[in-house]
């Protein structure tokens, strides 16, 4: 219950930082937007929200319990100081073939499970990305590309990202536990999205030189942040037992030395589950400042703020708005008809 940023972590940074991961994940990253764009109407859209959160709820309750099975079956025989398993990543895998291996198939099953899971999260995430980079980067080049040219070309796409994954893979090995990995790198962009997207809801002031400057700010700061952790020695696990392992287990216990970080800035300690909501901060203050020191920001259509920040009279403005457009359409409309036809329509309008 340190309340601490600088705790790695506790009931505060799981609470308060990952909460904002979340939202950032669910409210605004590419992967899930585009799943709820793909759905008809909005009521499918919240029923697809709802669904995935009951979904969620379940997998993570069973991820907890699982936890708490194997802390019970290991509590006093650890798997990581008897040399059974080299990382503490390894212990689920090492857990269901010690349990399940008497059950003919199960472990089979329960691989085979981890590499669906993780394959159908990988290809949604490639495809999402090769088609960010093909919109962004390549459609305006190409306006007359036929679907198979498209197609093609973001196929070529997700296998260049593919063998950059695979390649980083290597890099990621080095870098530690790859629960604490997943959510830092996913902290260094997930918090300034999340910035981005909550202040061109809210803000009338923070015009696009701010935003820019803001997002290109706040990853490079939570970037040093995240590599200068990287640095830090690495802190004495927490206390294991041994007592209870089966006498034919022939191991040795090396006693680990208590390291002092106190000399390391206090900023590398900030705990990884609030990477995501340094950036937002990050990327929001610098936008503030920049934008005052730009000009401000430039006119926008209301539609684009949340509900509660738009003016009182956006709606008459927006209506008055499409009038003028549907008056100009009719004027082209007329000027294309004969002069006496153009006449009687003129006297009927």
């Amino acid at each position: 219950m340190d309340p601490s940023p600088f705790v790695r972590s506790s009931f505060w940074t799981v609470s308060i930082g990952l909460t904002t991961l979340w939202i950032s994940n669910l409210g605004v990253s590419q992967t899930c937007i585009q799943r709820f764009l793909a759905v008809p109407d909005i009521n499918f859209a919240r029923k697809s929200v709802w669904i995935f959160v009951f979904g969620l709820i379940f997998i993570k309750s069973a991820s907890c319990l699982t936890g708490i099975i194997m802390y019970a079956k290991y509590e006093t025989c650890d798997p990581v100081t008897t040399k059974q398993i080299e990382k503490v990543d390894q212990i689920l895998p090492f857990f269901v073939m010690e349990v399940a291996s008497k059950i003919p198939g199960l472990p089979g099953v329960f691989i085979a499970g981890i590499f669906s899971a993780a394959l159908s999260s990988m290809s949604t995430g490639m495809n999402t990305l090769a088609g960010t980079i093909y919109e962004d980067f390549f459609r305006h080049r190409y306006p007359n590309a036929t679907e198979k040219r498209v197609s093609d070309v973001m196929k070529v796409l997700v296998i260049i990202l593919g063998l950059l994954i695979v390649s980083l893979v290597f890099v990621v090995e080095q870098m530690g536990q790859v629960f604490r990995v997943s959510f830092a790198v996913s902290g260094l962009t997930a918090g300034s999205l999340l910035g981005l997207f909550t202040i061109g809801m809210l803000s009338r002031y923070v015009n696009t030189k701010g935003v820019i400057w803001g997002a290109v700010g706040s990853m490079l700061i939570v970037g040093v942040i995240m590599v200068g952790a990287q640095s830090l020695p690495k802190a004495p696990p927490l206390p294991t037992r041994v007592d209870g392992c089966d006498a034919s287990l022939n191991f040795t216990i090396t006693k680990q030395e208590v390291l002092t970080i106190d000399d390391t800035p206090l900023i590398f300690k900030l705990s990884f589950m609030y990477y995501t909501l340094v950036g937002s901060v990050l990327l929001i203050g610098i936008a503030y400042v920049v934008s005052y020191f730009t000009g401000g920001c430039e006119p926008f259509d209301e539609r684009l703020l949340a509900p509660f920040r738009r003016s009182e009279n956006w709606k008459s403005n927006e209506k008055n708005e499409a009038l003028y457009k549907l008056e100009i359409h009719a004027l082209e409309e007329l000027k294309k008809l004969p002069i006496p036809d153009r006449r009687l329509s003129l006297d009927v309008a």
